[in-house]
């Protein structure tokens, strides 16, 4: 388009960045757009070191509020922060607790928090649940997921799960498998299609050699 205006939403000395280029960081009325915020870029963050997850206001001159940290996020995808379907101003972003890592839904203009038991990947167009994997195995197998506070092996208190696809409800938090899967399987990169009647991941499985297949799956 031959009028389009490009422009930097943000400037430094911190970086930004939003995630993956499945998510867009744009609300629907396209005034506020999301962003994280680190003091770095140039290296892996550490278990202990924090994002943050910003607000920015486009109508108020690109003003950068500070809404969460996070301790649940990684250069490839962030914190997997995105708006919540169906709901006016609530956003939900992966955190971890000390114990294990979790999922938040955020009210960006009161604050009010609601703390749901497991990390979200992808959320379903209804807004009613989300669909979430295991990120500690995640990052063991796949450099996806997330440090602990131990590096890469499982928080404290925090059981070994079967993997797989979890369906996370975001009124009442139960969690509960929909896709198993085995011990040398992985699978990541779920989304859903615009009607939410399906989803698509990838199932990466390791080889003999040390390396990796993956494969596309529809369900």
């Amino acid at each position: 388009m031959p009028n389009s205006k490009i422009e930097a939403l943000t400037k430094g000395p911190k970086h930004h960045f939003f995630g993956f280029h499945d998510l867009s960081p744009w609300d629907v009325s396209g005034r506020y757009a999301l962003a994280m915020e680190t003091d770095f870029i140039d290296r892996p963050p550490k278990a202990e070191e924090v994002a943050r997850v910003c607000l920015i206001d486009t109508e108020n001159e690109n003003a950068l509020e500070v809404l969460a940290e996070t301790r649940a996020w990684n250069f490839h995808q962030g914190c997997r922060a995105q708006w919540l379907p169906g709901a006016q101003g609530e956003i939900i972003y992966n955190d971890y607790d000390n114990e294990k890592f979790i999922s938040v839904i955020l009210d960006v203009k009161t604050g009010e928090k609601k703390i749901l038991p497991h990390p979200i990947y992808a959320i379903h167009p209804s807004g009613e649940f989300g669909l979430g994997v295991d990120f500690v195995r995640l990052q063991k197998y796949g450099g996806y997921g997330y440090r602990s506070n131990v590096g890469e092996v499982r928080p404290p208190g925090e059981v070994e799960p079967q993997g797989g696809i979890f369906r996370v409800d975001c009124t009442t938090g139960e969690v509960k498998p929909l896709v198993p899967v085995e011990e040398n399987h992985i699978l990541t990169h779920i989304t859903f299609n615009p009607s939410g009647s399906r989803i698509c991941f990838l199932d990466k499985s390791r080889l003999p050699d040390g390396g990796f297949m993956q494969r596309p799956i529809t369900a």
